[in-house]
């Protein structure tokens, strides 16, 4: 199982070009907010509404 604790590790050993394009994506955005991610905060994505 992959965690925050190992999620780097297992992409590493997985191989990110390996990757469908949609987990891709996901990794782009686990990589912008991996400082959060490393010390075991919670990431929220919200959607808003733009005015």
């Amino acid at each position: 199982m992959i965690t925050s604790s190992n999620y780097f590790e297992e992409v590493e050993r997985i191989g990110v070009s390996t990757l469908p394009e949609t987990l891709k994506k996901g990794h782009d955005l686990v990589v912008k907010v991996h400082p959060m991610v490393q010390t075991g905060g919670t990431i929220a994505i919200v959607k808003g509404s733009r005015k």
